[in-house]
């Protein structure tokens, strides 16, 4: 989408045939850089949606609603105050700037009639939206902006308000063809698509390449081709005229907008999610790790448990010859295997005490290697359940799947830093995400997108007699095939094709020679306390299939 000084001319000539004379009567502020107005107009309620985000910043009509924050922002309460309604007399713009005047008619609070304008200024990083009384002073802004915070001119309540300058010319003072080429005698031979953007204002570069590819011509600066801009740019300000003369509203490029910028701004969310998700999990699956690090240290530690053992046994069999002495260090002979063993001794305790001292050491040790073992057996379950849920997020392809995703995490997840959580606006939106479903020579098919799917699939969804399949090892999805009563038993080519499904939603799913288990749904468990999508299951065959990918 080229939202440039055209772009937005078109739009605002679609909205005065829609929105002139119309009553403001809702004002909402989504997000710090969102505005939403709502008309009625000619019977008719509009939704004007206004961005100044830096990466896309837009003004249009919008049929889509947005989450209003609960307690609303100051300008919020401010153009309420001042807006709420008024009619929408005008709506204009200065040649091709992406500044909009939206200007309100209506009565102050001593019933006399006043105006009032709303500045829409679409200027990247520089886009604003300002509220002006009838002397053209600024009441408020939706950013405040100074001169000595390095911006080019005061955008402060109280001030006069002033256009933003430019060095570049309008394009519309161009009245000649002949003037118009002889503005870039000294550009001859130069790209057209950087001239024109650097001379004219309101005119990007986009704009000049989607009429030289539309024209077929090429991006250079003669004669020929400037008067050929010239007459499609006419043809384009000749378009915009009957728009605006239109008896009828025309919406067209509003609505095109509309949907453009919903499906960024929702990839755009999507993509801020799942990275959010994945830097999560990344820090869940660090600590873990290192925990699990901890614990096999540890247990290097109690690998001694059985030398300490065999300690205290020799020194409490050999307690008779040296009863009295305080030794450093004795040797003994190992009935085990009769050899010679040196065992380190505290001279400073008996020989007794010492044997105490290792049977101690001993038991500690062997408690702590039981605990342990525990421990690492739980972390390693951890470990699979945090790298299960990874392979779900790099899979989840909607924010709808995301959203499922995240939930699981907020219920199963020990490690997950609240603080670090993604947006809640993120995850407001939502609705119920349905399995994946085949038909597999006949038989219907069913795959789980994340932990809880599997789990319903598996454990509610599908009947005793159903086939279960997943990679053997491998993080996947539970892949069901369902055998309907009366039904004959499916045949080997069928299990290898739904062997297949498994294998092409898995982590193999790149790999040549993927091994896929696989049993009916009697023979799958689910263990007590077992993180989603955790299951055992018995009585299994094991199929190696080439994931055909397409």
């Amino acid at each position: 989408m080229i939202f440039d000084g055209i772009c937005l001319r078109k739009i605002v000539a679609e909205l005065r045939t829609a929105l002139i004379g119309g009553k403001l009567n809702k004002v909402f502020v989504p997000s710090k850089n969102e505005l939403l107005l709502s008309f009625y107009s000619h019977g008719l309620q509009y939704a004007l949606a206004i961005s100044i985000a830096s990466d896309c910043y837009h003004l249009n009509l919008t049929t889509r609603s947005k989450p209003n924050p609960l307690k609303a922002s100051n300008f919020c309460m401010l153009l309420r105050k001042h807006l709420i309604g008024f009619h929408l007399e005008k709506i204009e713009m200065k040649d091709l700037e992406r500044i909009v005047f939206f200007r309100f008619t209506g009565y102050n609070e001593m019933n006399d009639p006043t105006s009032k304008t709303l500045v829409v200024e679409l200027m990247g990083k520089h886009s604003n939206v300002l509220l002006l009384n009838d002397n053209q002073t600024i009441i408020d802004s939706l950013r405040h902006l100074d001169i000595d915070s390095g911006s080019m001119r005061d955008i402060l309540p109280a001030h006069p308000y002033t256009m933003p300058s430019s060095s570049k010319q309008s394009i519309l003072a161009c009245k000649d063809i002949q003037a118009f080429i002889q503005l870039f005698e000294k550009e001859q031979g130069k790209p057209l698509d950087q001239v024109i953007p650097a001379f004219f204002t309101g005119i990007s570069k986009n704009y000049v390449q989607a009429f030289l590819n539309e024209k077929q011509l090429s991006n250079e600066v003669t004669p020929e081709i400037l008067q050929a801009f010239y007459q499609f740019f006419q043809e384009e300000l000749e378009k915009i005229h009957v728009t605006e003369t239109s008896s009828t509203p025309i919406l067209t490029l509003n609505f095109a907008c509309d949907d453009f910028y919903a499906e960024k701004e929702e990839k755009q969310i999507y993509e801020s999610f799942r990275s959010n998700l994945i830097r999560l999990v990344s820090e869940d699956l660090k600590k873990v790790r290192k925990k699990l690090e901890h614990m096999e240290e540890k247990l290097k530690e109690c690998d001694s448990m059985e030398k300490y053992k065999l300690y205290g046994e020799l020194l409490t069999a050999n307690l008779y010859q040296y009863k009295t002495e305080r030794l450093s260090e004795i040797t003994l002979s190992n009935y085990y295997n009769n050899e010679e063993i040196t065992i380190p001794l505290e001279d400073r305790y008996s020989l007794a005490d010492n044997a105490k001292r290792y049977f101690k050491k001993y038991t500690k040790l062997k408690n702590a290697f039981e605990i342990v073992q525990k421990q690492k057996k739980e972390t390693l379950q951890e470990l699979d359940y945090l790298g299960s849920i990874l392979y779900e997020i790099e899979e989840a392809n909607t924010l709808e799947d995301l959203t499922n995703i995240y939930e699981e995490m907020e219920s199963n997840l020990v490690y997950q830093s609240k603080k670090s959580a993604p947006s809640k606006y993120t995850i407001k939106e939502k609705s119920s995400s349905s399995y994946l479903s085949f038909t597999i020579d006949g038989y219907p098919v069913y795959v789980g997108k994340n932990n809880l799917q599997n789990d319903e699939l598996t454990l509610k969804v599908a009947r005793k007699t159903d086939y279960w399949f997943h990679t053997k090892e491998i993080h996947g999805s539970h892949v069901i095939l369902r055998v309907e009563s009366g039904k004959p038993e499916p045949s080997m080519d069928t299990l290898v094709k739904c062997a297949k499904l498994a294998a092409k939603y898995s982590k193999a799913r790149y790999s040549s020679s993927v091994p896929v288990d696989y049993t009916q749904v009697k023979y799958v468990k689910k263990p007590s306390g077992a993180k989603p999508g955790m299951v055992i299951y018995t009585n299994y065959k094991t199929i190696y299939v080439t994931n055909e990918l397409k």
